[in-house]
């Protein structure tokens, strides 16, 4: 582990449940992501990369093991600070529009409310949707609405992007654009990126491969666990 690394998980395991019916999502998995890391988190339906990446965001906590984020502020010290998640399925507040969704976990952080209501519309900007600024997540398309997902995570300016099937429901030219996005957000943010998912076509464009497969990380080999 160096000072850079973003984010570095040892040992995990992850078990649901107790005894006869528990289920091991996630076992005895160590790994790290560096800044500037361009990851493929790729795996069978069930295999336990879902559950990985929740750890690596601190969103869940392992049954054993340990995940630390040296290269993010952390506060508390359990937490990290400039974290990026998008999550797979609707993830907006349906009685807040567009711009106050973006700007929502700004405000959850503290930041003055013109502060933030800047930043949201910079974000809209940035992913070419601010004609949608005062729509209702209702009224949105669904590639609309992963787009308003991903400026809510620009908005925060994360130096860790994790991305949670970001593509799972979209056609195909809204997948390109979203993960073009993804990637042009991380570059300029010069975050690191890891992104879930099951397409081949997604994964093809991140820089290296993680394979889960029965709750183990069969790759990388250790020589390639850094990014």
């Amino acid at each position: 582990m160096t000072p850079t690394d973003l984010v570095v998980a040892t040992d995990l395991t992850r078990v649901y449940g107790s005894g006869p019916g528990a289920v091991v999502a996630v076992r005895s998995v160590s790994c790290r992501v560096s800044p500037g890391a361009r990851i493929a988190l790729t795996g069978a339906s069930g295999s336990g990369k879902t559950t990985l990446l929740h750890l690596l965001a601190g969103l869940d906590e392992p049954t054993t093991g340990e995940v630390s984020w040296p290269g993010l502020r952390e506060d508390p010290p359990q937490r990290p600070r400039r974290l990026g998640v998008v999550f797979q399925g609707p993830s907006l507040v349906p009685p807040l529009d567009v711009v106050e969704n973006v700007a929502l976990p700004l405000l959850i952080a503290g930041v003055p409310d013109a502060v933030a209501t800047g930043r949201a519309v910079e974000a809209l900007t940035e992913v070419g949707i601010t004609e949608l600024a005062t729509k209702l997540p209702e009224e949105l398309s669904g590639g609309q609405a992963q787009r308003v997902a991903v400026a809510r995570v620009l908005a925060m300016e994360p130096r860790l992007i994790l991305a949670d099937e970001p593509t799972g429901q979209l056609d195909a030219a809204h997948r390109d654009q979203v993960v073009d996005i993804l990637l042009a957000v991380a570059e300029r943010l010069a975050a690191g990126l890891v992104v879930c998912t099951h397409d081949e076509r997604v994964a093809q464009r991140l820089a290296q491969r993680w394979r889960m497969r029965d709750g183990l990380l069969v790759r990388p080999t250790p020589e390639a666990s850094t990014c």
